[in-house]
This record gives C-alpha cells, sequence and structure tokens, in this order.
C-alpha cells in the first residue's frame, strides 16, 4: 500500500518524536534515581559558607557569560555598519545620520564611503513608486531599489 509523500512525512515525524518523548521519560527517571540518594548524602555535608561561595560562582559565571553575548553584539556591529550610520533594513542601503544621504553598504563594510546616486523610475503600479540607486565604485556594483507609498489626494 503506497502512502502519500505528506501522509509519510508526518507518520515518520510522529514515530521519532515518540521514540525521543520516550527515551527522554526513561532517562529523566533514571536520573531521579540517582540524584535523590546522592542529595540525602551530600546535602548535609554542605555548609553555609560552602553554598554561599557556590552561589557567588554561579553569579560571576552568569555575569561572565552576559558580558560574553554583550560583546558578541557589540562585534558584530562594529564589523558592520560604521558609527554615524543607520541601514534602511527593506532597501539594504545606508543613510548618513547627520546629512540623510544614501551611501553603499558593502562599501561602508569595506570602509570605503561611497555615495549613491539614481533617482525614480517610470514605474507607479499600486500606488508605489520605486527609486533606484547604484553606486559610484565600479568593483562594487551594487544596486538598490527603494519603495515609497504614494498617498494619493484625493480633490473635491
Amino acid at each position: 500500500m503506497r502512502l502519500p509523500e505528506p501522509l509519510k512525512e508526518r507518520l515518520i515525524q510522529g514515530i521519532i518524536t515518540g521514540f525521543l518523548g520516550a527515551l527522554g521519560y526513561a532517562l529523566s527517571m533514571l536520573a531521579a534515581d540517582v540524584t535523590l540518594p546522592l542529595i540525602d548524602h551530600v546535602w548535609p555535608a554542605v555548609t553555609r559558607r560552602t553554598l554561599l561561595w557556590l552561589c557567588l560562582t554561579l553569579l560571576l559565571v552568569l555575569g561572565g557569560f552576559a558580558w560574553w553575548v554583550w560583546w558578541l553584539h557589540q562585534k558584530e556591529e562594529m564589523a558592520g555598519i560604521p558609527k554615524g550610520f543607520t541601514q534602511d533594513l527593506k532597501s539594504g542601503m545606508a543613510v548618513e545620520d547627520a546629512t540623510g544621504k544614501f551611501f553603499c553598504s558593502r562599501c561602508l563594510i569595506q570602509k570605503r564611503k561611497s555615495q549613491l546616486y539614481g533617482g525614480l523610475t517610470t514605474s507607479r503600479e499600486r500606488n508605489v513608486e520605486t527609486h533606484a540607486w547604484h553606486c559610484k565604485v565600479k568593483e562594487c556594483g551594487g544596486s538598490y531599489l527603494q519603495m515609497i507609498e504614494i498617498q494619493r489626494v484625493r480633490r473635491k
């Protein structure tokens, strides 16, 4: 008997999910059986001072992890668009904060400052104007499209 492909995929996914759930349940039962006697014998031997040091160490590790995540985020930002520019997420081009002029994102990442040129194209479908911007650096060849919604005003 042949099963349809979508049903076959869902059936395989269900079997794998059930197997992994059963394996997780068995491992959690095993972990409970092992840890309860360990806690019963070790917990009375832990002093308050040791517990304080464990908590402080955990706090230090969590603080180090938070700093590391922040550092990776800052490093990613520094590798991309330099300060003083914001990247337009819809078009992909960079906008200089001070002047509002458009610059090529590819060139800014490569430490070149290339202002884009171009302008309005003729397509005006569905109340949207399309602006095509091009990079001045020949080797880059970057082109960006910017869609601007037109507000049509009805005349009375």
